[in-house]
């Protein structure tokens, strides 16, 4: 016990050495194709009139073009499955979203036998019913159900680096995108099993194989038989961090737009705070507002909800412990009207920060949430919200956290659904297909809640105030994807009329704009559909501003390809720096706000 214990504990530590003290073991083999080898030497196992296999211009040098194609290779050493990792440079020549009639095509980057039957394979969707699934899986041994997954967003022509890594003693098996960790899972690595070959570009080396060809130029494929730590795996990447952000935001100098952007034109623009203290007192909102006002900001939205209580005088929910004295909300809201700043007051729907209004929630409801199948939540939600707009002079509301946050199992909820449906909960949502869809019932029963509070507060909002602009929160996402699993379908909301702006919450610097083209040919204005894009960075557990120079190209880059204006997040993230990019570059003149009809 004690041995394995410390076995483990030499793993973890290995993990978070520092990368300076990190030397990488040697691989079993490598392909870096800039030797010149013969194609006929590697075993092609397609030969088709389609498939394509030819040298061409790598990473670093040459790599390997494979078109409807995949190779062979025999190990120059066996592989074991208790430890070992690979790791390979692709340039897809297809996109994430790339589909068939609307089901994404799976594409496989390598696979194997294991001796004992089963196989290994990362791929790019797997076990689907019909098209890709939306994520990369990792599937160590099929007979032993051990595989993890991760979303990736492969972008077309644009380098990435995909590794693997599993290791006995810790139990443990990962999957990582440009030497950065994605998924991992812990699951008992049996002994015994080996492999002599290797099967890159395609299915082939399963029992499942499905014309799943990686069509990519491939480049440094290394095979190791020990476990990389995270830091080697970054290590044997072979190039700087700053090359790997070079590639990752590559796409902002290649697929800008062609809108001309005119400095004085109308533009939203658009400010989310979650820090009470920038309003709670008069003080604090006048700087606040001054400084938004200098950074040619003409949208604050600023949360007033994020479940522990108003932080304004709320008629119909208790206050928030830190709210400000007086009316803080009035008193900001005239301010920011004195600069031309629009107040959009932000609200958490269903997210909840703590024990608070416990008769909302039960044993069973998701993390942190409110139970919105309680119709005595939702009742009192849509009072909330509609009481805000109706005694404040607010310019729009902001809805955040407008999902179920997971499946309600309480008793009441479970009891709900076996009522409506005749049908068990927990058993229908075992109930999923490939791309990870709920069942009709299912879909049904999350989605139900949802639009009751957003068509309800719709419905009360255009009545009392019918230029009150209506925002969502979201990740959507083109349609032929399916449903959100938690009811947030943000398109059907828009295209319908109750609500008037989708903030598109874009948080990383490498950003999906893919996403956001489709979803703007899916809506009936495009210029609802807004980009909400992040100020700072997490890496792992820390967040700091992000460099000005990104913030500055993902604006530029915006606005070229998007005349919907910007959104950013969070305040409390703005620096100096940031203040005088917007205040001298990036929003010089002080415009007004242009809402689509």
């Amino acid at each position: 016990m004690f041995v394995r214990i410390l076995k483990k504990c030499i793993y973890l530590l290995l993990l978070v050495l520092p990368e300076a003290a990190v030397s990488i073991p040697l691989p079993i083999m490598t392909l870096d194709f800039d030797r010149g080898e013969n194609l006929d030497e590697f075993n092609s196992l397609n030969n088709s009139d389609e498939s394509d296999l030819r040298y061409v211009d790598g990473l670093i040098g040459k790599g390997l073009a494979l078109k409807k194609e995949c190779i062979s290779l025999k190990l120059k050493k066996t592989l074991e499955s208790e430890n070992g990792s690979f790791s390979m440079w692709l340039k897809p020549d297809w996109d994430y979203y790339k589909n068939n009639d609307g089901k994404l095509i799976s594409h496989s980057f390598m696979s194997m036998k294991w001796s004992d039957g089963s196989y290994l394979v990362l791929s790019d969707g797997w076990w689907e019913k019909s098209g890709g699934s939306q994520f990369t899986y990792f599937i160590f041994n099929n007979k032993k159900y051990n595989h993890t997954h991760g979303k990736i967003i492969y972008k077309k022509n644009q380098w990435v680096n995909l590794a693997v890594t599993w290791n006995k003693t810790a139990k443990q098996i990962n999957l990582y995108k440009n030497g950065k960790l994605i998924s991992s899972r812990e699951k008992t690595i049996g002994s015994g099993n080996y492999a002599n070959e290797l099967i890159i570009g395609c299915d082939k080396g399963t029992s499942l194989f499905a014309s799943r060809w990686v069509d990519a130029v491939i480049d440094d494929v290394k095979i190791y038989n020990v476990t990389l730590s995270e830091n080697e795996v970054l290590k044997s990447i072979g190039i700087s961090k700053n090359k790997i952000d070079n590639i990752e935001h590559a796409f902002l100098n290649e697929n800008k737009g062609t809108i001309a952007h005119d400095e004085k034109a109308p533009e939203n623009r658009v400010m989310f705070d979650s820090y009470p203290a920038s309003w709670q007192t008069r003080e604090q909102a006048l700087k606040t507002v001054k400084k938004l006002y200098e950074s040619g900001i003409n949208v604050y939205i600023p949360c007033v909800w994020y479940g522990d209580g108003a932080r304004f005088n709320s008629n119909v929910a208790p206050f928030a412990s830190y709210k400000g004295k007086g009316e803080p909300l009035r008193y900001l809201i005239e301010v920011a009207h004195e600069f031309g700043i629009e107040v959009h007051p932000w609200v958490t729907v269903t997210y909840r920060s703590k024990k608070f209004l416990k008769n909302f929630y039960d044993k069973g409801t998701p993390p942190k949430a409110f139970d919105v199948q309680n119709i005595k939540f939702r009742d009192f939600i849509v009072e909330f919200i509609t009481d805000l707009v109706k005694r404040y002079d607010v310019d729009g509301v902001n809805l955040d956290y407008i999902r179920t946050m997971g499946i309600s199992k309480s008793i009441k909820s479970k009891n709900k659904f076996l009522k409506k449906y005749n049908k068990a909960l927990l058993s229908e949502i075992k109930d999923i297909d490939g791309n990870h869809a709920w069942n009709n019932n299912v879909q049904d029963f999350v989605n139900n809640p949802i639009d009751d509070i957003v068509i309800r507060l719709s419905k009360n909002i255009r009545s009392i105030k019918p230029k009150v602009i209506i925002s969502v929160d979201a990740h959507p996402k083109p349609l032929f994807l399916g449903q959100s699993r938690q009811g947030r379908n943000a398109i059907k909301w828009l295209n319908k009329g109750l609500i008037d702006v989708i903030y598109t919450m874009n948080y990383k610097s490498d950003f999906d704009f893919m996403n956001v083209d489709l979803v703007k040919r899916e809506v009936d204005d495009p210029e609802k559909v807004v980009v909400l894009m992040g100020v700072s960075e997490k890496d792992g557990k820390v967040v700091s501003t992000r460099a000005s120079n990104k913030v500055e190209k993902l604006v530029r880059f915006s606005r070229s390809k998007w005349d919907s204006g910007v959104a950013f997040y969070p305040y409390s993230k703005v620096t100096d720096e940031l203040h005088s990019l917007f205040k001298n570059k990036l929003f010089k003149h002080n415009v007004k706000t242009k809402w689509p009809d």
